[in-house]
């Protein structure tokens, strides 16, 4: 059986909320005789600060040796077990940098941390994992203080949406998870501005309108069902009503999902920045871990340029100025 990753990508940080992460590419890694490149991030000091500082250099040639160092440490626990593994330190803005190695390695999957001890953002996940979601092109795996291991799944899908969406979604959950069992689906219907028609319908009217809205809903389901050979697993999805923001964190909690799997990106949004709206409101209600995946044709943002070419140039100079 062909294994589902072939590259997987540590997006590594010195504090203690990235330790999941390394096991849980471990886990992955040994599964899928995965390779692994371990890579951190860092931005190299502006040259006003240069000029202003006298010790902005020394800083940061002391932050660019401790990352080396964490680097080449995790980097030989997967060759001490015969796993293959290289370490890269990354120059420049953390999301863009990891974004261009997942596109340059073929990256099958980009394991991260949700959010770094230090992260000034509210909520459960920080700035860098929203701008991943917005432009890396691979599935990103974002962990949170529970390394995976045979993980339960969650796929999120919606009938209503592209198939192509739905398609991808399947996919990385059948790749994420060990076994058939170990995953389910859920997808989620309510009837649109209910909250505005109730005030202005009697009991029985709103009541039948529900009842409408569920049928088709349940015909779109059983569509989705058949569109993806689902019948054998049918019984065992879930078919809710209700507001998918409220709804999916509510189920994961309540069946323990270790892992929910979205799709993120708007593909109508003429620069495909935007995260779903379903994603954007479950984000920090999660009770668990996050694969989000793209659909098939996804194009990234991020490109080479100059000016990310002269931070990556300017930090490798200094990097080597005293090795």
């Amino acid at each position: 059986m062909e294994k589902a990753y072939k590259t997987i990508i540590l997006a590594m940080d010195p504090q203690h909320s990235a330790l999941a992460a390394v096991e849980t590419v471990f886990n992955l890694a040994k599964n899928n005789d995965a390779r692994v490149i371990v890579v951190d991030t860092v931005r190299p000091p502006t040259k006003s600060s240069l000029f202003f500082s006298s010790s902005a250099e020394d800083v940061f040639e002391m932050v660019i040796a401790d990352k080396n160092d964490r680097i080449r440490k995790t980097k030989n626990r997967f060759l001490d077990v015969g796993i293959e593994a290289e370490g890269k330190l990354l120059f420049g803005k953390s999301s863009e940098v990891i974004t261009r190695e997942a596109i340059d390695s073929k990256a099958d999957l980009v394991v991260r941390y949700m959010k770094g001890v230090q992260s000034r953002y509210p909520g459960l996940f920080g700035n860098t994992a929203r701008n991943l979601m917005r432009v890396c092109p691979c599935p990103l795996l974002f962990v949170g203080n529970k390394p995976l291991e045979n993980p339960k799944i969650m796929a999120c899908v919606n009938a209503e949406h592209e198939v192509g969406e739905n398609t991808v979604i399947l996919k990385e959950t059948r790749n994420l998870a060990s076994k058939d069992e170990d995953w389910t689906a859920i997808y989620c219907w309510r009837v649109a501005g209910h909250k505005y028609l109730r005030p202005y319908l009697s009991e029985d009217a709103f009541n039948e309108t529900i009842n409408e809205s569920e049928t088709i809903h349940r015909n779109l389901f059983d569509q989705f069902c058949d569109q993806h050979r689902l019948g054998g697993v049918k019984d065992n999805l879930h078919f809710e009503y209700g507001d998918p923001t409220d709804v999916i964190p509510q189920v994961c909690r309540h069946e323990s999902i270790d892992v929910a799997v979205m799709s993120s990106a708007s593909q109508t949004h003429p620069v495909r920045r935007l995260l779903g709206s379903t994603i954007e409101g479950v984000l920090d209600e999660l009770p668990c871990a996050l694969l989000v995946v793209k659909q098939a044709g996804f194009e990234s943002p991020v490109k080479g340029s100059p000016a990310s070419e002269e931070i990556q140039h300017s930090g490798e100079a200094l990097a080597k100025k005293h090795a």
